[in-house]
């Protein structure tokens, strides 16, 4: 009798141990958390937006994006979370914001001297040490021509998303900070 109360208990037990294991398998491949599906909210629907502008004109920036320890990440973070309100959205003015939101994360932004206006609701265009040409008419928006953020406490490694910005920055000046790496041309 108490062989059969045994054998009874572990086949209960190696059953519930079946069971959990198909759940977890059913919720694993359940429609919440499959990548490959479209985004359910208009956040993520923002953030795909994002990303298929940035790696349309950088492709090689997909993984920093995917990895929430980079900079980039959490530039891309950001943008979505600022951008959450725009019904358009303008690949030219993303590129640019994107260049500089990856410069204030890869450098220690708030730690910085000064940092007005930078992450804030203004256009970047207003920042502290970001200067842009006149609004264009075809673009819809300013350009920004140069970057002056000297001896202003920036550490870390300069981004190469900085790049995006090569069709109209035509000065930058970090001198007198802690940055390493080569400015991308």
């Amino acid at each position: 009798r108490n062989r059969w109360w045994i054998i009874y208990v572990i086949f209960l037990v190696a059953a519930c141990i079946i069971g959990a294991v198909v759940a977890a398998s059913f919720f694993n491949s359940n429609q919440y958390s499959d990548p490959t599906l479209a985004p359910t909210t208009k956040r993520d629907r923002l953030e795909e937006d994002i990303v298929r502008i940035i790696t349309s004109s950088y492709p090689d920036i997909k993984n920093p994006l995917n990895d929430v320890s980079t900079p980039q990440y959490q530039a891309l973070q950001w943008m979505a979370d600022a951008r959450e309100g725009d019904n358009e959205l303008k690949a030219s003015q993303v590129l640019q914001q994107f260049a500089l939101v990856s410069l204030f994360y890869s450098t220690a932004g708030f730690d910085w001297l000064k940092s007005d206006g930078w992450l804030g609701s203004a256009n970047e265009c207003e920042w502290y040490g970001v200067f842009c040409s006149e609004p264009l008419v075809r673009e819809g928006h300013q350009k920004i021509l140069g970057i002056d953020l000297r001896h202003n406490g920036l550490h870390g490694i300069i981004p190469s998303e900085l790049l995006l910005l090569s069709n109209s920055l035509i000065s930058l000046s970090l001198s007198r900070n802690s940055v390493g790496g080569t400015i991308p041309e």
